[in-house]
């Protein structure tokens, strides 16, 4: 779905996985385990949270103040061209490249956050071409990630199926509090947090 122009506010969102410790960060994942990309998954629905956490993890409550989403935002052409150089294997090149420039091509951008100069191409076109060829894990990931910050892109939002909402976090700066979740402690009523792709669309 795409946020024309939205501004994200604080977003709260459910975190399920691996216990945390100290700050959060980005750790390089696993081929087959990025299929949103590289980042912290959470989700608006805390049963999904609690199953990702399985019983050695932990669920947290996140507030979040992303600076851009993904989805609202467009990266210039040349600066992804280059990513893909600098960052991809060489037989990957002529697919990225052809893909990316489609997309810059037949995008309408109108509506987007244009960061740089143009020609421009959606931004979440280089992560979902670099996860379906299976290049979006490992230093790759973590260096894709970082393409993102150095661009004011701190998450990704998609609605899965339903009411459900995921969240990528590529940035951790953009979490603003961390609060574990004791399951004898969280109300049936807050299972589901409000939808933030709901909320940012009133709110645009």
């Amino acid at each position: 779905m795409l946020l024309h122009n939205a501004r994200p506010t604080r977003i709260v969102m459910w975190y399920g996985g691996r216990q945390w410790d100290g700050a959060s960060e980005i750790r390089p994942g696993r081929k087959g385990g990025t299929e949103q990309g590289p980042g912290i998954y959470c989700t608006n629905h805390y049963l999904a949270a609690r199953k990702y956490a399985k019983e050695e993890g932990q669920v947290r409550k996140l507030e979040l103040e992303p600076r851009l989403l993904l989805e609202s935002a467009a990266l210039p052409l040349q600066t992804v061209e280059k990513f893909v150089r600098e960052n991809t294997p060489k037989r990957a090149h002529k697919p990225l490249l052809d893909g990316l420039r489609k997309a810059s091509s037949e995008s309408d951008l109108s509506k987007r956050n244009l960061i740089g100069e143009a020609p421009h191409c959606p931004a979440e076109s280089i992560l979902n071409l670099c996860v379906e060829a299976e290049l979006a894990h490992g230093a790759r990931g973590l260096a894709l990630a970082t393409l993102f910050i150095v661009n004011g892109i701190d998450a990704s939002l998609q609605r899965i199926n339903g009411d459900e909402v995921w969240g990528v976090i590529f940035n951790p700066a953009c979490i603003k509090s961390s609060t574990p979740a004791d399951p004898d402690h969280v109300d049936a009523e807050h299972y589901q947090l409000p939808d933030p792709l709901l909320s940012l669309e009133q709110g645009s």
